[in-house]
């Protein structure tokens, strides 16, 4: 009980913030997923993080060191599968940051 009423005591405004932005990032990139892969892709990418996970928790040496390098890989292969939804994405942000007044440039 002790470390909850840390937990509380520290936490911040900026916190609460951090929270927030994370949130909306990854439901953002899961409803994108959503959009453009097949329900059977997006579960087999969620159990190799998962699995992923796990390695980190049991400090699991090799398998992190393979998995590590296939999500690089992974991560470049998304990028060039997808860059047509990516670059739609980034407009549709600016589209948006340029309504509210907030422009790039």
């Amino acid at each position: 009980m002790h470390l909850i009423g840390d937990i509380i005591g520290n936490f911040r405004i900026a916190d609460a913030f951090d929270i927030l932005f994370v949130a909306v990032f990854i439901y953002a990139v899961l409803r994108l997923l959503r959009r453009t892969i097949s329900p059977a892709v997006l579960a087999g990418l969620v159990s190799l993080v998962g699995v992923y996970v796990l390695a980190r928790a049991f400090d699991m040496y090799m398998t992190k060191i393979v998995f590590q390098t296939a999500l690089t890989v992974l991560v470049i292969a998304l990028i060039v599968v997808f860059h047509e939804d990516l670059r739609n994405a980034l407009e549709h942000l600016a589209l948006v940051l340029a309504a509210c007044g907030e422009g790039i440039g």
